[in-house]
């Protein structure tokens, strides 16, 4: 790997409509400067309690080089910035998270270091679930989307969960026996919102 070639990230911290605090790394294509804005990429992270690093990621990297700007966001729920951050999408909070990827894509609109409305979003595992609320429920933000192995229905998910899975998912999402909290995952299954998908959209299982 030729390291020089290597796009380091610039962190930044935005509000969320809710005068949450989140954070991001941005990643630009070399050259910038003179050119026309990039289009980008909103990566979202697997966990949900993962973090977005500016560790090496081949695909972004070969997006940098293609000349489309990456902005890995770090949602509500991620870890690294204090438990009390961590837990905001807990149980019915998670009904807003999918809301910081449009406040992301509001907020690169007004760096103008980027072309905001050129967005196109990619997630993996938990990320993938996140991905494919953005193309569901988002639908005006973004013009493709890409979902590795995410949830498309809450309900199935978390009904074939493992018995530890199933121990731990009731304290991070809720009971999905309980009749209130069935209704809610279902509500917030991007399954149930299909109608709305107006972008192409990869999904690999």
């Amino acid at each position: 790997l030729d390291l020089g070639r290597m796009v380091v990230p610039e962190y930044h911290r935005l509000r969320a409509r809710d005068d949450v605090t989140i954070h991001g790394l941005l990643y630009l294509p070399h050259g910038g400067a003179g050119r026309e804005q990039p289009p980008v990429l909103l990566a979202v992270h697997g966990g949900p309690t993962g973090q977005a690093r500016p560790d090496f990621n081949a695909a972004h990297q070969y997006l940098l080089t293609r000349g489309i700007a990456v902005f890995d966001l770090n949602f509500r729920g991620s870890s690294g910035f204090g438990k009390s951050f961590a837990r905001l999408n807990d149980g019915r909070l998670r009904a807003y998270e999918y809301l910081d990827m449009a406040d992301a894509i509001e907020w690169l609109g007004r760096q103008e270091a980027v072309d905001a409305r050129r967005v196109a979003v990619m997630g993996e595992s938990y990320g993938g679930y996140m991905a494919m609320a953005a193309i569901t429920r988002l639908q005006d933000y973004f013009a493709a989307g890409v979902a590795l192995v995410g949830v498309s229905n809450w309900v199935t998910a978390l009904e074939g969960a493992s018995p530890q899975l199933k121990a731990s998912d009731r304290l991070e999402y809720g009971n999905i026996d309980d009749p209130d909290d069935r209704a809610f995952f279902h509500e917030i299954s991007p399954i149930n919102y299909v109608a709305n998908v107006v972008a192409p959209v990869m999904v690999l299982h």
